[in-house]
């Protein structure tokens, strides 16, 4: 979308209706919300299961395109309406210490979508049932990383060298708590390793007790077809290899297949087993969470082998693209979970989100 195609436009639209608005227009700031700002429409509808995504402060953004005349236009004085605040943090800039506000929710949770002329909220009729947790013990490679990023922000790995077959260590250096955070997850699927270019990466071969489960699940499943999530592409792709070298009939699904290859992913894996179909996704989360339908007419299973950390949006629009209208009953959702890892507390962390999320998003 590009706002100078819609600033030419005269005669404006009978009616405009976005579906998953929250991608296109939550952020205030996006150029997403600036292009629906310039088309001209007599009528307008937004649809989104979670329509501020992961911020209640982003409901400004999209209910202000929608009712103009009825959202004070100042986000400040919104905020100070509607918003409760959190515990400030404190960054620095060009070497002083400035407070930065911290929005942790509505006020009152509800009340706002209440004071709106127009809001409709239809509820599944079944909750999503909850996800049965696997827990899985580090294997010592991966535990030994895992220790040495959390108490030094520092881990050594392999390092190969693109024209021998030696292998050496070199150590992978965490420089803010952020990317060390990135790390220990990293560390929680496999073991790490860097690749010819000193890029982080897992071996073909890499151990991995996080695969280990998903073997055992996916024996326990037999011949179902099942979703597999995981927030790292470059797991995502391991895992495909060394699925399809044991056999399986498996594909890739990120940011690197094209349409033309996800409609033909989809399919195959709307295709019955007997007749050749796919029996297993590979998916990046976020390449998977929105826009799509159809799936659940074949399956009934998901595996969540890491979280998408501190988005329970994308978390739960996951879910939703199998646990929806049309699935078998059988529906299940596994979580698998390395004990005494930070991933145990991101659980925690987007299970209390989701949960805030329902609450904000019924009218009081």
């Amino acid at each position: 979308m590009f706002t100078s195609t819609y600033k030419k436009m005269k005669v404006p639209f009978d009616a405009l209706i976005v579906d998953e608005v929250h991608i296109l227009a939550a952020n205030r700031k996006n150029v997403g919300r600036r292009t629906l700002l310039s088309i001209p429409t007599k009528w307008k509808g937004a649809l989104s299961g979670t329509f501020y995504g992961n911020k209640f402060e982003n409901a400004w953004s999209i209910t202000g395109w929608l009712w103009p005349k009825l959202i004070d236009t100042s986000f400040h004085r919104w905020k100070d309406e509607w918003c409760a605040l959190g515990e400030p943090v404190f960054v620095k800039r060009n070497g002083k210490l400035v407070e930065i506000e911290q929005i942790a929710g509505e006020k009152e949770p509800g009340e706002f979508v209440k004071s709106l002329p127009s809001y409709f909220r239809i509820e599944a009729e079944e909750k999503v049932p909850d996800p049965k947790l696997v827990y899985i013990d580090l294997s010592p490679v991966q535990r030994m990383q895992y220790d040495q990023m959390e108490r030094d922000m520092l881990a050594w790995l392999k390092e190969r060298h693109p024209l021998s077959s030696e292998q050496t260590l070199a150590p992978l250096v965490a420089e803010v708590p952020i990317a060390q955070r990135q790390r220990l997850r990293t560390a929680t699927l496999g073991e790490m390793s860097f690749d010819e270019n000193g890029e982080v990466t897992f071996a073909d071969d890499c151990v991995s007790t996080t695969l280990d489960a998903v073997g055992g699940i996916l024996n326990h499943y037999g011949r179902q077809k099942v979703v597999i999530y995981t927030d790292s592409k470059r797991f995502a792709k391991v895992t495909v290899r060394r699925m399809l070298r044991a056999g399986l009939s498996v594909a890739e699904w990120s940011g690197d297949v094209n349409s033309v290859g996800r409609d033909a992913i989809k399919a195959a894996f709307l295709t019955p087993l007997d007749e050749g179909g796919l029996q297993y996704i590979v998916a990046v989360t976020k390449a998977f969470g929105t826009g799509l339908d159809g799936f659940q007419k074949v399956c009934s299973k998901v595996i969540e082998m890491s979280e998408v950390e501190g988005d329970a949006v994308t978390e739960n629009q996951a879910v939703h693209r199998i646990w929806r209208r049309g699935v078998d009953k059988e529906f299940e959702h596994v979580k698998i979970v390395a004990r005494n890892t930070y991933d145990e507390g991101v659980l925690a962390v987007l299970r209390g989100r989701s949960a805030s999320m329902a609450v904000t998003m019924k009218a009081a």
